[in-house]
Parts: C-alpha cells; structure tokens; sequence
C-alpha cells in the first residue's frame, strides 16, 4: 500500500503548483534534460538547461556518477498559478505527469550538437532537390520542430550513406525556410507533416541554411528567400533506385530517341524535352509524373510529363506556335461586331464600338456617357443567334482608341467558345493566359463530335472541359476521360461504346440519345438501369426500341422529364408513365396491335406534353383514346398518322377526353374520298381554338393531308 501512494503522489500534483508560464528561456544552442540520482539521501529530480559546451560532459556521465548539476546547466524555472517562481525539481523517482506534459509543449531538445559552429561568416543558405523514384521512397531525413523559438530543423539518418537528402547537400541541424516554394515558418507542424504527404509525388525542393546563417538573420530582422543573390542553387539529384539508403545505383541508359512533352509549371505551354534532360530515372518515370527539368546549362525548372513518344509525336503537342490556330478561328467568327443602341430625342443611334479584331469605331456624333443601364446586343451574322446583356455605367470609347482581345467581356467569350470546334479552341486559346484557361474551363457547353479526324493525343488535355459528347464513329472511345460529360449522344450502334455507359463512368449525365435508327434496341441492363433511377440526374432519353419482358424489373425513376421511344405498343406506354411519374413530355412512334392498354400506371399522370405517330398504319381513336385515359392533363398534343374517319370527330373526341388542351399539332393523312371530305374547316375551327391553326393540303382523290401551320 505505501508503494501505491507514492507512485499516486509521482501522477498528481496540486492545482496551485501547475505551471503557467516559463521563466527560463532555452536557446537552440541548449538541451533539456531530466537528472535523476539522490539528493540528502532522498531521490530526486531536476529538469536542468545543458549549454551546448557540456553536452559531452552529460553524456559522459555514467550511472553511479556524482555531479552537481548547476555545474552542467540551469535547472529550469516556471511561474505556478499563485505566482510563484519555482524550480523544476522534486523528490521522487519521476517527475508528476503534469510537469511531464507541460515541458514537452514549451522546451525542446537542442537544436545543434556539439560539432556545429554558431559563428556566422558567410552566408550558408542552399537551395536542394530532390526526386523519388517513387512516391513511398524515404528521403532519410527527421524532420523537427524548436518549440522556444519555432522553427523547423533536420537531422540525417547516419546509416543511409546515399540517401536523397545526404546526396542534395542537406546537413544536419539544417533550418528548414522554404518547402516546394512556400514558406513554411509559420506552419504548426501538423501542416508541416500535411505538406510532405500532398507533395510525395512531386519533387521535394528545400531552402535551408546552416543554424549560424538561421541565427545571424533573425538577430538582424532579415528575410530569407529563393530570390536571394547568396543562395547556393545546389544541381538536382534523383533515385535511380527504389533503396531509401542506396539511392545512387549507376544503372540509367539514356537513348536518343526517347522524348517527353512536359507542361511547365504555373504554365499550359507545351514543350518537347529529350530523356536526358529530366531529373528522373527513365525506369520510374511514368504520365503526369512532375519532374525537374534542365531548360539550359545548370537552369532547371518543374514540369509536368503529359507524353512519351519520338519527337515527331511530342512536338504535335507543342502549344507555342499558336498564331495558326489563332488566326483559323478568328476566320470563323470575322463578322462578330458589338453594338450599342441608345436613345436620343426618339432617334435609335447604332454605334459600333469594337470587332474581334481590336478596331473600335464610333458614329461623328459624340454621346454623353449615360449612367442609366444601356442594352448590348451582340450579333454574329454567320449564326443568325443573338445575346443581350445588361452593362450598368459604362463610359463611351473615345474616337480613335483601340481594344485588345483581353479587354472583352468574359460573357462575350462564352458565346465565342460555344460557336468553336472545342479542338480548334484548345489550339487557339489554351495556354495564352489564365484568365482565357479560366474562361475555357468554366464554360458550360462546350461540344465535341468525335470522328475519325480527332487526334486522341490532343483530345486528352481539353477532354475533362468537354460537357457534351457526339459520337460518329465505330472508334473506340473511353468515356473515362470526359469527368464533366452530361450530355451523350451516340450515333452509331458500338457494343463497346455501350458497355462504358454507366452510372460510375458518367455519373452525371443529364442527356442521352442514340440515332442508330427504329431497329436499334437497348441493353436490358442500361434499359433498367435508365428506368430504375440509377443515373440519378438524367432527365432526358432519346432512345430506340426497349424489351417490354423486363419492365417487371424496373424500379422508377423520378427525374426523368422527357422520354422518346422509337418503337412501342400502345399497351406499354401506361408502363413508361408508371416508371416516370414526374414526366412531363413522352414522343412514342407506335405500333399498333391488339392488345388493350393496361397497367398499373396512375389515371391521372401529370403529363403535360404527349407526341404520338405512325408512319405506315393507322392510330385509330380508340386506341389513342386508351392512351390519353392515363394522361388527362396533356396541354400540348401532337399528332401523326394515317386516318380512316373524319378529322373533326378525332378533334371534338380529343377535346372531350383532354380539358386542359391548349396547343394541338399534326401531320394526318386523311384517307377519304373527295365526296367523303368536308371542304370548310370552319367548322373544325370552331372545335376550340387549340384547332385553328390546321390547314388543308389537297394531295389525290382519295387523301388529304392536315397539317398545322
């Protein structure tokens, strides 16, 4: 029991005497240290601050020895929560836990040894790279934190004689300054740790300085940088092997016809480099590695390798001759012009104030700038489109001033990317300047038909930008490389294209459509997934025949908004309308049987719009009737098919059967004799108003076709 109450009394410790504040400041030249021995007979311990002068006498001390311990130090001093100063020392044979805890968050071990020179002389300051071979490899360094006066300092693993870091030039007790080119002297060291984690890809560059040069520019209040004149640029090294000690095997062939396309860093130009001028072991360099690499004797700079190939192939990707692209695209959109309209005494004054190429001209009548909101209409007479946009408190152009491409508004630059070949863009923009790469990769439409003309290299770099997607080939295409593709179309039947649509490859498709004809039919798989909600933004299908047999499988899907089918009966559209309960617009092209419409499907569907035609065989109203029963909400209503009977039975029958309808079209061939027909469609027209735009077009004797206008 009195074993148990002294160890008790070793873990606690009175409130009053916790610590609260230092007293004894430590210097890195210092070390902290815990002596442990007997004191009037009793043990004792003492927390003392060791100068780096006796760091060999303490550790020359053995454990029968005797010493005076304010002989080898300061025993440390701390202000208690009664204000108290107090020595770090006690009875016992440890310190209390506490006392413990508090220490390891304010002190540190020494930050040098006892061979460093605190002299300075010169400045020691270098600058030192290095590249794994892969990102697991070690750099054998230990990385360490001065808590006293918060700074970061490494100390070399001493068995790894060809380590990364011994082979950079980095020495023990090194100041750490920069890390990658960000200052890290202020990062806790928990972000310290985050950064090496981030980064293990990428080459590890470190400024550092010897402690002497750390301790001369902070007494001064200087300011470390890269920039400085005294850094040492030590050459870059790299692992020829995956050894974290024995990173130095001369093993590396080099050939002459082996060439990278590197993207430089903080940059989108391209360049073509030889193998022998990356800073990295060809054996381990792999895609989208990022490397230092040589531009000119002894000048390195970071790269990203984006290719592998002869020279030939590398200089295809090469973005700095971009004056033909340029030049190209400016071709396309010549007669693109701004204009200004504003209103002077009731007189509309068109005032041009700038075209594509910079040249801004003014009408002779000088307009007083106008602080209420001015409309601006922009044309593009090839396109036929417009867009308007509102600019608040502009000032007019003087006469004769200019504008550069970089004075457009970024709005004008949308629409200028929308109306591009997305490849024609990527030459032509991509890389200029950072605030273009931005516009590029904001858009929201930007388009790529692929076709055997695409260059699959090119397409990598400008495919995460691509949002919709047209297929015109049998050519394979990895829907891998579009991460933003939401809108598919497919014209082509190709089981391989097929097999990639799916919820995990293109998880945020919105559209798809497949133009592979009437004869084409779905995968069951993709069909259930389509009708099961599995693509959980898709809101619009084009799509060609399905297999009836396995709607039991379906589930529902709730976004779907507009669903076209190129074949189906008529008794299975109650069971789209049971799968998409939030439809709001169905285009079926129907084949008629006998079988009656039947399902579960609500009545009353919300349905707003419903297309329905037959190119060869008639839609009786019967069977049309069977339809709109699951559909009495329809507004729009669209019709095509061959008709027996008079067409102002069909329409006073659907104005019966549909209360809400508000907009009737169609294409109906009706098949009655001309003593059959009646000649004034007053009477059709005075149905309802829904049927006043159908006219009549006289074709044989024995048909007519109705069509709406």
């Amino acid at each position: 029991m009195p074993f148990f109450i002294i160890f008790l009394q070793g873990l606690l410790m009175n409130y009053e005497d916790w610590p609260k504040s230092t007293v004894t400041e430590q210097k890195s030249s210092e070390d902290l240290s815990l002596f442990r021995g007997k004191s009037q007979g009793r043990q004792a311990w003492h927390y003392v601050i060791v100068p780096q002068h006796n760091f060999t006498i303490v550790q020359a001390l053995k454990g029968n020895s005797t010493a005076n311990v304010t002989d080898l130090g300061r025993i440390v001093q701390y202000r208690n929560n009664r204000d108290e100063i107090k020595n770090m020392s006690g009875w016992g044979d440890n310190p209390p836990r506490i006392i413990q805890n508090w220490l390891s968050t304010h002190y540190s071990s020494a930050a040098v040894d006892e061979n460093i020179s605190l002299t300075d002389t010169n400045d020691d300051i270098r600058l030192c790279t290095m590249q794994r071979a892969i990102p697991e490899q070690r750099l054998e360094i230990g990385l360490h934190y001065f808590i006293p006066q918060k700074f970061y300092y490494i100390k070399l693993i001493e068995d790894s004689p060809s380590s990364l870091a011994r082979r950079a030039g980095l020495k023990s007790y090194d100041r750490v300054i920069f890390l990658n080119g960000v200052n890290i002297e202020n990062d806790s060291p928990m972000q310290f740790d985050h950064r090496f984690d981030i980064d293990r890809h990428c080459p590890v560059q470190m400024l550092v300085c010897s402690p002497a040069t750390y301790d001369h520019y902070k007494a001064n209040k200087m300011n470390f940088s890269c920039d400085l004149p005294s850094v040492q640029r030590l050459k870059p090294i790299y692992a020829t092997s995956t050894s974290n000690s024995h990173t130095d095997i001369p093993t590396v062939r080099f050939d002459n016809e082996t060439f990278y396309a590197v993207q430089w860093e903080s940059s989108n130009i391209i360049s073509t480099v030889p193998q022998s001028a990356v800073f990295k072991s060809s054996e381990f360099t792999n895609i989208n590695d990022i490397c230092i690499i040589e531009i000119e004797n002894e000048q390195y700079q970071k790269g990203k390798i984006v290719f592998r190939g002869s020279r030939d192939e590398c200089d295809k990707l090469n973005t700095s001759p971009i004056s033909l692209a340029i030049h190209d695209v400016s071709n396309r959109i010549d007669n693109l012009s701004v204009r200004e309209k504003s209103s002077i005494s009731g007189l509309t004054v068109e005032k041009f104030l700038c075209s594509l190429d910079g040249t801004v001209t003014t009408s002779s009548q000088k307009l007083q700038a106008d602080t209420e909101p001015k409309e601006i209409t922009i044309h593009n007479i090839n396109i036929g489109t417009q867009m308007s946009s509102i600019i608040e408190n502009r000032q007019d152009i003087p006469n004769g001033s200019h504008a550069i491409l970089e004075d457009l508004p970024n709005e004008l630059f949308y629409y200028i990317f929308t109306l591009i070949d997305i490849q024609d863009l990527y030459k032509a923009f991509w890389g200029l300047n950072s605030r273009l790469n931005n516009i590029f990769q904001f858009c929201q439409n930007l388009s790529l038909v692929f076709d055997d003309k695409v260059d699959p290299v090119l397409m990598k770099f400008y495919a995460p930008y691509v949002t919709h997607l047209v297929i015109q080939t049998s050519t394979y295409c990895d829907f891998n490389q579009f991460p933003n593709l939401r809108v598919l179309t497919l014209c082509i039947e190709n089981s391989r294209q097929l097999s990639q649509i799916h919820p995990d490859t293109i998880p945020n498709l919105t559209h798809l459509s497949f133009l592979s004809g009437s004869q084409f039919t779905l995968p069951e798989k993709l069909t259930r997934q389509i009708f099961s909600n599995e693509f959980p933004l898709l809101g619009y299908v084009n799509l060609g025949r399905i297999k009836e047999s396995i709607s039991d499988s379906w589930i529902m899907s709730s976004h779907l908004r507009f669903v076209s089918i190129l074949s189906c009966r008529p008794m299975f559209i109650p069971v789209i309308l049971a799968s998409c309960p939030n439809l709001d617009h169905l285009q079926v092209h129907v084949i008629c049987d006998d079988n009656t419409a039947t399902s579960s499907s609500q009545v009353n569907h919300p349905l707003r719009r419903l297309t329905l035609w037959s190119d060869f065989n008639e839609l009786p109203f019967d069977i049309i009737d069977k339809i709109l029963i699951y559909t009495p909400n329809v507004k729009h209503l669209y019709l095509q098919t061959i008709y027996s009977k008079s067409l102002i039975d069909l329409a006073q029958s659907l104005i019966n059967r549909l209360h809400n309808l508000s907009q009737f079209d169609c294409h109906i061939q009706e098949m009655l004799g001309k003593d059959e027909r009646i000649h004034d469609l007053t009477n059709l027209h005075q149905v309802h108003p829904c049927f006043n735009r159908i006219q009549s077009i006289e074709k044989e004797d024995t048909c007519r076709i109705f069509v709406t206008k």
